[in-house]
């Protein structure tokens, strides 16, 4: 299982259980996953979350496929360089965010809105009709509400492409102002009012930008998560020098789309250095890039020795991306015994703090709160830290997943067995429940 969906499960399960949006909760500051995600649960009668974790992001490959092939259909005008196009944006693609999550949905909402402007431009001349700019609206809005970094991403593209005079956009990118605008100001003050000050501390800080990139939120990284990062580094690099070669081609075999192609990527580029969310802001950048990169990739199949080179170079990737793509599994996917467990929470628990394994965040409507073992100290072997505060019983999972997690996440081998050997020889926990991933153990506050 995809364990992003256990970040987003909670912000959806509470429009479930109250009907309505969390004024709190500033993930329901951009609901329009949650809200899209619940309807399609209340119609198909689908709310099992096993269900939507195993097959969502499967599916949403799928999805991603239509408005990408729309895209390159009406800037490639050889179709099995199309489909070139599409294998080399796959190929390239190992950032986990095409799932079931607010990120994975608004791509798929930024390239259907790309993809019809685009063919406005290159098939009406620039005369985008009514029912092109009612799409485009509608796509903006539903940004929108979905992913305020995207919905950014989506304004500065539709900018790229009436600067690149292809489309006759002027309205619709007043419009689309007015929509970010408007519904930061009156629909995402939660998230603004306690992010904009750290937005504005990270802003251009480059430095800040790439430390992030290899060490994430954590301060101590292990040996196996950093060659991961490196990997991944080289690998998008070597697509970027691909893209870079097609791009210097395409200036003897120019298209129609290449200076819009060209606008767009450097749009995306641009947000990158801006640095407001830190290392996940280069990865999203890099996907972004990764459609002008097929594009202009495609171009080295005009000659013969580039198209061996570029048929050599994706064979080289296929492993690599099988690598970069699951390296970080142990952090990325979660086993079946811990999703065991978290039925078992689910089932049997009314409210607590949970410690170790897979957590849903952001649970506390349901009365649990997240710990984390570095947050935690030991007293007369007693689990105690300054934000386990009530008498709520503690869910402390010290089984192999959450050891797992400790070592590639922080190069930390000794919390888990020091905790598991407090547990036993603590009176106040008990052994509940154990699966090949999970050693549960339960205690009161006291």
């Amino acid at each position: 299982m995809d364990t992003t969906y256990s970040f987003y499960f909670c912000y959806v399960d509470y429009i479930h259980l109250f009907d309505r949006l969390d004024p709190v909760l500033w993930y329901h500051n951009w609901p329009g996953m949650c809200i899209f995600q619940s309807i399609f649960e209340d119609i198909s009668e689908i709310n099992s979350i096993d269900v939507i974790a195993y097959f969502g992001t499967f599916l949403m490959q799928f999805f991603v496929l239509l408005p990408l092939y729309f895209f390159f259909k009406h800037t490639i005008s050889r179709n099995n360089y199309r489909w070139a196009a599409l294998w080399i944006f796959y190929l390239g693609n190992w950032i986990g965010q095409i799932n079931v999550s607010p990120q994975g949905m608004a791509f798929f909402l930024l390239m259907f809105l790309i993809a019809v402007l685009i063919k406005a431009g290159m098939v009406n001349e620039g005369n985008i009709t009514v029912a092109e700019r009612l799409k485009a609206i509608i796509f903006m809005a539903s940004l929108v509400v979905t992913h305020i970094l995207t919905s950014i991403a989506g304004f500065l593209s539709i900018a790229a492409l009436w600067i690149t005079k292809k489309t006759k956009l002027i309205s619709v990118l007043i419009t689309a102002a007015v929509f970010i605008i408007a519904w930061t100001i009156y629909g995402a003050t939660t998230q603004f009012e306690y992010q904009l000050p750290i937005f504005l501390d990270r802003a251009f800080r480059l430095d800040t930008l790439f430390t992030s990139f290899f060490t994430g939120s954590n301060t101590t990284i292990s040996p196996s998560h950093t060659s991961i990062n490196i990997l991944r580094i080289s690998f998008s690099a070597l697509f970027c020098v691909l893209g870079l070669a097609g791009a210097i081609i395409s200036r003897k075999f120019k298209e129609k789309a290449d200076s819009t192609i060209l606008a767009l990527a450097v749009v995306a580029i641009f947000m990158t250095f801006t640095g407001l969310y830190t290392f996940e802001l280069i990865m999203r950048t890099y996907m972004f890039v990764l459609v002008p990169i097929g594009y202009f990739g495609v171009r080295l199949l005009n000659y013969r020795i580039s198209s061996g080179i570029l048929c050599l170079a994706l064979l080289i990737a296929l492993p690599l991306h099988v690598i970069s793509h699951y390296g970080n599994a142990v952090r990325d996917t979660v086993p079946r015994g811990e999703i065991s467990y978290w039925h078992f929470i689910q089932d049997n628990t009314r409210g607590g703090y949970l410690i170790g394994g897979l957590r849903p965040w952001q649970y506390s409507y349901a009365g649990y709160y997240k710990v984390d073992f570095q947050q935690l100290e030991c007293d007369n072997n007693l689990f105690t830290s300054e934000y386990i505060k009530n008498d709520k019983p503690q869910y402390i999972n010290v089984g192999r997943y959450e050891q797992s997690i400790q070592e590639f996440n922080y190069d930390d081998t000794r919390t888990v067995p020091e905790a598991r050997g407090w547990l036993e020889k603590s009176t106040h926990y008990n052994l509940v429940y154990v699966n090949q991933d999970v050693d549960l153990y339960i205690g009161e506050t006291k």
